[in-house]
């Protein structure tokens, strides 16, 4: 197999997860915000689209390393949340813990909305 199709096969194994035993889409939820903060996952998808975009040819393979990474682990979230959603598992109860600290998360979402309340009331005006 050439490796560009290697790079592809954990993408593609990610919708077979489903299938494993005991195979838990909360236990996937979980793990995800326990290991990212949604400022990272912010970060990893604005510097892929950035790359994208600009079409840089610098790569620090590293930094591509942990991004495959990322979206690898992105896919199986969206593929847990589907799961929850297509077999209406309650995910009510679902106990976090998150990459970041609560008072972290409420400052940041405290700061964007201000931002977005600035940029709402500027766009009104016009």
């Amino acid at each position: 197999m050439n490796q560009k199709h290697l790079d592809l096969l954990p993408f593609e194994l990610a919708f077979y997860d489903i299938y494993l035993d005991g195979y838990d889409p909360l236990k996937t939820i979980r793990d995800f915000w326990t290991h990212y903060s949604i400022y990272e996952c912010h970060e990893h998808i604005k510097e892929v689209y950035e790359s994208f975009v600009m079409k840089s040819d610098y790569i620090d393979v590293n930094d591509q390393n942990k991004k495959y990474e990322f979206f690898i682990v992105l896919l199986r979230l969206m593929i847990a949340y589907f799961m929850v959603h297509y077999r209406k598992i309650k995910i009510d109860d679902l106990k976090l813990l998150f990459a970041d600290s609560s008072d972290t998360i409420d400052t940041d979402f405290m700061i964007r909305k201000r931002i977005h309340e600035f940029f709402d009331r500027v766009n009104k005006q016009f």
